[in-house]
């Protein structure tokens, strides 16, 4: 039936369907895996919903992830392509270090790049005291601060804590903060997930 103009908006594939659109992706450049199991191990990565949209789209968007593993790309990409290696998957690739292309099997966030621990932890100008130190944070345009110079004395739990909340209304605040302090064990990654998550949801604020 042709569309009309009362027919509702078609609803885009990684809306409807990101688990669907994902194994699509990843059972076309790994054509071995069964896209039973590339289905569950999406869903054990990518929980959430918007997690999931998140995932499909980025793939979307560049395909070619799955083979170079190269950032910029979300976290929940690194995380599916390390599953996926574990599983089994010999043409997808492992997440490579932006800054030495090293193949990672755990990987440090900064911005939208990935990192293994020792070009994560290379010492650089700090924003605010200016000395060539360790980063230990970042602040929201991406500057290096030293662990000594700590600008936002705000918890980055509390901000992440009241943004998944008010996306699910059903969880704890005390869940959220568990689930936190296990993924970011360092307070510059809990300020850099808090970072992320506001300037994904309110980028021009």
């Amino acid at each position: 039936m042709t569309p009309t103009a009362d027919d509702p908006p078609a609803v885009p594939p990684v809306l409807a369907d990101p688990i669907g659109v994902t194994v699509a992706l990843v059972a076309a450049t790994e054509p071995g895996l069964n896209p039973a199991m590339i289905a569950d191990i999406v869903a054990g990565v990518a929980g959430g919903r918007v997690k999931q949209r998140r995932l499909a789209q980025a793939l979307t968007d560049r395909p070619a992830m799955l083979r170079d593993g190269r950032s910029p790309a979300p976290r929940v990409v690194a995380d599916l392509l390390i599953a996926l290696r574990r599983a089994g998957a010999a043409a997808i690739s492992d997440p490579v270090c932006a800054g030495c292309g090293k193949p990672l099997r755990s990987l440090q966030r900064r911005g939208p790049d990935w990192y293994c621990a020792p070009c994560d932890r290379r010492p650089e100008p700090c924003c605010v005291c200016g000395q060539s130190r360790p980063v230990a944070f970042r602040d929201r345009r991406g500057r290096p601060q030293c662990v000594q110079c700590l600008v936002d004395e705000r918890d980055p739990v509390d901000t992440i804590i009241t943004i998944v909340t008010g996306l699910e209304p059903g969880l704890t605040a005390e869940s959220v903060a568990g689930v936190v302090h296990a993924a970011a064990t360092r307070r510059g990654q809990r300020h850099q997930l808090a970072w992320e998550l506001v300037s994904s949801l309110f980028p021009f604020g």
